[in-house]
């Protein structure tokens, strides 16, 4: 072996071990960040609830946990910034941001019907409060109830104080109004489910109440099949010209104050066309650490298509080497999601390459119970395709996951 190729090799080596090093100093920064916080909000000093018999409006306790909340929110971890929020309120039950963060982070996680509580009742708190009103209609969207979603676009729509507010209910209602059109073209007009059950009851009760009944023939009720889901373009908006992300906004805890300037959590970008989504996945350098993985992901969810065709350029077992290191059960399922939506037979081998090297996934065990149902389901059809093309051996996969064949 050549000098040059001993010193080549030495040189890369040493290129390694210091990326390695600066992994494991990230991932152990992020860990010391996470148990200061968690211990700051457990050492939180006791404060007076009640006094004379009345509850106690503490705006400093409450502006505490609102700040916890913000930064576990940041990190994705939005579990415990509900906790923080939900403490938050314990405080100020009247404060309309806390609220419509809680209802923003159940959003994220999909729990749509808390997200509509929550939502609600940041409106009714304060009815020119804009951001809740687009929480409120993704979730009904999410839920199904269009007709719903759209008069609450409609409701908010007033209340609208910028032009970047006005285009983004605008885009919402109108692909509200879309779908709506749409489902009337393919089953007729569109109704409810409770609609439904509340005419089925009527004929039921005009049945009973026929004296003398006589054979009436019945049109069988086709049921309906469900609306194909659309893709989900997520919307950030946020009011500030600065270039610094933006915080939460705050909300004053009485009525007399002066609404105070407080951070808001990150809003949802604007909509971009799917094409240029895609564009920007090809064109990004690829990621060097999970860091920028996780940034260039940001840019790219939105559209599966594109994180489908980014995941291409990057190397299978790096893939896995983000995702543990991320650690982050929504962007895992993302990825299973765009890996399923453009699995085909030409690209099946690239696939089973991915869904092998999810094997090698640290602290594998924890991140799986993460999964959504949804992603799981979407995983065991991955699998199943590979099989059936006979693309790859996906016994450790199904043992991993813990799949029945």
């Amino acid at each position: 072996m050549s000098f040059e190729l001993q010193k080549q090799i030495r040189e890369n080596a040493n290129v390694f071990s210091s990326c390695v090093n600066s992994l494991k100093q990230w991932t152990k920064d992020i860990s010391e960040e996470d148990e200061r916080l968690l211990e700051q909000s457990r050492t939180s000093e006791p404060v007076k609830r009640f006094e004379n018999g009345e509850k106690v409006n503490n705006t400093e306790n409450a502006e505490k946990h609102k700040e916890l909340g913000n930064r576990f929110f940041k990190k994705s971890d939005f579990g415990q910034a509900i906790a923080q929020y939900t403490k938050g309120l314990e405080f100020a039950a009247d404060h309309h941001v806390l609220l419509g963060n809680r209802g923003m982070c159940y959003l994220r996680l999909q729990q749509y019907e808390h997200c509509v509580a929550d939502s609600s009742k940041a409106i009714r708190i304060k009815p020119d409060y804009v951001k809740p009103y687009d929480r409120k209609g993704k979730a009904l969207k999410a839920l199904g109830k269009f007709e719903e979603a759209l008069a609450v676009y409609e409701e908010g729509l007033v209340h609208c104080k910028t032009e970047k507010q006005n285009r983004m209910f605008a885009v919402a209602m109108d692909d509200i109004a879309k779908t709506l059109k749409e489902m009337e073209e393919l089953m007729g007009p569109y109704t409810s489910l409770d609609s439904n059950i509340k005419k089925q009851d009527l004929k039921e009760k005009k049945v009973v109440q026929m004296k003398e009944p006589e054979p009436v023939a019945v049109e069988e009720e086709i049921p309906k099949p469900k609306p194909k889901k659309k893709k989900r373009i997520i919307i950030i908006e946020s009011d500030s010209d600065s270039e610094e992300e933006p915080m939460i906004e705050e909300a004053p805890i009485s009525a007399k104050e002066e609404e105070p300037a407080v951070d808001e959590i990150p809003e949802e970008k604007e909509e971009q066309n799917d094409a240029e989504i895609i564009a920007l996945a090809a064109k990004h350098d690829i990621a060097s650490s999970a860091y920028s993985f996780e940034r260039i992901y940001n840019e790219i969810k939105t559209s599966p298509k594109a994180l489908f065709t980014y995941l291409m350029r990057i190397d299978p077992q790096q893939i896995s080497v983000f995702i543990g290191t991320i650690s982050n059960g929504v962007i895992f399922g993302k990825i299973i999601n765009a890996l399923y939506l453009e699995m085909t037979v030409s690209n099946v081998h690239d696939i089973s390459g991915i869904v092998q090297s999810f094997t090698t996934i640290n602290r594998l065990s924890i991140l799986r119970r993460s999964l959504s149902s949804d992603a799981v389901s979407e995983l065991q059809q991955l699998v199943a395709f590979v099989e059936e093309n006979d693309a790859g051996n996906m016994t450790t996969v199904r043992k991993k996951f813990k799949m029945k064949k």
